[in-house]
């Protein structure tokens, strides 16, 4: 059948209702006749060539059938055309949604399975009825409600029901397979672990909907297990509770490691707080941060006066400026050695002490110093005793021939140095061996004291009086020019007014003293000055008076 064997009329009769349809009607209407022309042609076409004289039932059938039906048997098979068209695209979307949705679930199973994480589901729906059941009965203070009944905690555990449970919590437990986990739960849940599920009722029931904390469970045959547990009610599922995720971790490494921690930090306190040398912590600006009792016992603050302290509160005068160099230093984050200073106790008592500073940096910037300091005052005490035993004369209390060669090289090397002249004064206690025989060697060590009393009461401190040998003593005078012989005069007064007073002997002591000077430009060794010196006094002790000096 061809399209122009259709007369004008009755295609424009068969259109012409469209005017009475809104503009979205027409354009879908124009849509499903242009699809239904399409396959028209194509069908007349097929006719023609098959059928002899072709088309005339189709044509005929066209022709008589009325227009309102003809619309309808168009749209019906538009419409079966279309929905035909649409069932099969929704059939393939929804093929690929449950492919999706599967996958996704496969997904979820793995995730939840395979989780290194030791997982529950559980089922609260009957303690979310019990719940309701306690506050129809007016009980709102859950708390006070379970601890007044202690069993109820163990009723609300039995209406938990585990839904499942993933592989990491069957090894946490060590068991095999849900079941034996469930058979041994009253072996996994210690006393512990029920007063934490009080807890965890008692948030629940207040409306939370997470609850934290840790607890111990065991495994089945008995072993202790340090659990993190985390419940978690699923998100659409907190008025009935039928959804509930727990985690049980297992911290049992961390609390070793924190329990190793607190015993390795109660060790070094116990050591810090009984440590007898002075521990310190000291802020940049010289602020006390800590201190141990020893520091507080040998300085005799209180721990109410630490707060007031500064740094160089305890610090000697004198040690300020070497000091404050050192900390500024340390707090540059020089490395510093062994450290020594005094302190001055809150009395005033000098306490000298050795150690060792160092700082805490964080970021490049310091944080705090911290020092440990010995108490060494007895000991560097002891060291003076001992240094002025060894240059002493432990009779005469002045320098003894031991330190007389220090003492002559280093003043040597001054007067050379400096142009300085040097004055010596050999001095022998005449009749001392009858002194002695007289009166014993008693009387003569007292004699041999007073002497040396005298001898420093009448030189300067600059001066040094040493007891050369015997009976016979050297004093040494730096700096001196022409003043030797003022010197020497000034002694033999002091010798003749103390006769006048003496109470040891009943007859008077004397002095022989020569003396001699290293001039300056002198090329006579202080050997030499000391030989001339020696001289003379053995001179003076004949009666030569003209060669004492």
């Amino acid at each position: 059948m061809r399209t122009d064997d259709l007369p004008l009329s009755l295609v424009a009769s068969r259109l012409g209702s469209m005017g009475r349809m809104g503009p979205a009607t027409r354009l879908w209407f124009g849509v499903y006749a242009l699809v239904f022309s399409i396959v028209y042609w194509l069908v007349d076409a097929a006719i023609d060539t098959l059928l002899l004289d072709g088309g005339r039932y189709i044509d005929l059938l066209l022709l008589h059938v009325p227009p309102h039906e003809l619309y309808v048997r168009f749209f019906v098979a538009a419409g079966f055309f279309g929905f035909a068209a649409v069932a099969s695209i929704n059939r393939q979307r929804q093929s690929q949604l449950v492919k999706t949705l599967h996958e996704s679930y496969l997904r979820l199973v793995s995730l939840f399975e395979d989780s290194p994480l030791p997982m529950w589901e559980d089922d609260w729906s009957a303690v979310a009825k019990a719940f309701r059941e306690l506050r129809a009965q007016g009980i709102t203070d859950l708390r006070a409600y379970f601890d007044a009944r202690p069993d109820e905690v163990q009723r609300f555990i039995d209406k938990v029901r585990i839904v499942d449970v993933n592989r990491a919590t069957l090894e946490l437990h060590g068991v095999a397979d849900k079941g034996a986990l469930i058979e041994g739960l009253s072996r996994v849940f210690t006393r512990d672990a029920e007063q934490t599920f009080k807890e965890e009722l008692i948030a629940i029931g207040n409306g939370e909907t997470r609850f934290h904390a840790e607890t111990v469970h065991q495994t089945v045959a008995g072993e202790r297990q340090e659990i993190d547990l985390t419940v978690q009610v699923a998100p659409g599922h907190e008025e009935n509770l039928d959804r509930v995720i727990v985690s049980t971790l297992s911290i049992a490494d961390r609390k070793a490691a924190e329990r190793a921690l607190v015993e390795r930090e109660e060790m070094y306190r116990d050591l810090f707080d009984n440590a007898s040398d002075l521990i310190q912590s000291v802020a940049p600006d010289g602020r006390f941060l800590y201190v141990n009792p020893a520091w507080h016992e040998i300085l005799e603050y209180s721990p109410d006066e630490l707060d007031a302290l500064d740094l160089f509160d305890i610090i000697h005068p004198n040690e300020h400026a070497h000091c404050r160099d050192l900390f500024d230093r340390v707090l540059r984050n020089e490395h510093l050695g062994p450290v020594e200073t005094r302190f001055v106790s809150r009395t005033g008592r000098i306490v000298e002490v050795e150690g060792s500073v160092t700082c805490r940096m964080e970021g490049g910037r310091p944080i705090s110093t911290r020092a440990v300091f010995r108490n060494v005052t007895e000991r560097r005490e002891y060291e003076r005793r001992l240094d002025y035993m060894a240059r002493h004369d432990s009779l005469t209390g002045v320098f003894n021939r031991h330190s007389m060669n220090e003492i002559l090289d280093r003043e040597e090397q001054r007067a050379r140095r400096y142009n300085h002249p040097i004055g010596l004064l050999m001095i022998d206690v005449d009749r001392f061996k009858e002194i002695n025989d007289r009166f014993g060697h008693q009387v003569g060590d007292k004699v041999l004291q007073a002497i040396g009393e005298l001898l420093l009461k009448e030189v300067r401190s600059a001066d040094y009086v040493i007891r050369y040998g015997g009976d016979e003593f050297l004093v040494v005078l730096p700096e001196t020019n022409g003043e030797t012989e003022a010197v020497r005069g000034r002694i033999e007064r002091a010798v003749e007014h103390r006769n006048t007073t003496n109470e040891l002997i009943d007859f008077p002591v004397t002095l022989s003293i020569g003396t001699a000077h290293l001039n300056v430009g002198d090329t006579s060794s202080i050997e030499d000055i000391l030989r001339l010196a020696d001289e003379r006094m053995y001179r003076a002790k004949r009666g030569d008076d003209d060669f004492a000096s």
